[in-house]
C-alpha cells in the first residue's frame, strides 16, 4: 500500500484510500480518537470555546431583550390601567349628569322648578329689580 501526500492551502493530507486501518478508523464517527496528532488538540477545543462564546453572547442579548420588553409591557400596562380609571372617572361623571338630566325631564312640568332652574341661570321677572352685593375679602 502506497500512502499518497498531497499539499493544500499550506496542510498537508493524507489520503485516506490508501492508508491502512488505525486505531482512529476504528472508533465511531464524530468522535475524536486518542491517539490525535499533536496540535490538534488546540484546534478542536477552539471551535468549543467559540461556541461558548457565542452561546454567552446570545444568553446575554436574550436577557437584555427579556428586560426590555418586560419593560416595555410595563409601561404598556400603567397606561392601561390609567387610561382604564381616567374613562371610570368619565363614566361616573357622566352617569350624575344623566341623573340630574333625568331629574330635570321628571321635574319639567313642575312651575316652580323651572322658576328655580331660570333663577339659577341669572333670569328673573321684568318687575323684579337686581341687587348686586360684592363680599368683603
Amino acid at each position: 500500500m502506497v500512502a499518497v501526500s498531497v499539499r493544500t492551502s499550506g496542510t498537508r493530507r493524507r489520503d485516506s484510500a490508501a492508508a491502512p486501518p488505525t486505531a482512529s478508523r476504528s472508533a465511531a464517527p464524530g468522535t475524536a480518537s486518542r491517539a490525535a496528532a499533536p496540535g490538534t488538540a488546540s484546534r478542536s477545543a477552539a471551535p468549543a470555546r467559540g461556541a461558548r462564546w457565542l452561546l454567552l453572547v446570545l444568553v446575554a442579548f436574550g436577557s437584555m431583550h427579556l428586560l426590555f420588553m418586560l419593560g416595555v409591557e410595563g409601561i404598556r400596562y400603567f397606561r392601561a390601567q390609567m387610561s382604564i380609571e381616567r374613562l371610570e372617572r368619565e363614566v361616573a361623571d357622566l352617569e350624575s349628569e344623566a341623573r340630574a338630566l333625568q331629574a330635570v325631564i321628571e321635574h319639567g312640568d313642575d312651575q316652580r322648578y323651572r322658576e328655580q332652574l331660570a333663577r339659577r341661570l341669572g333670569y328673573m321677572y321684568p318687575d323684579e329689580a337686581r341687587i348686586v352685593t360684592s363680599e368683603p375679602r
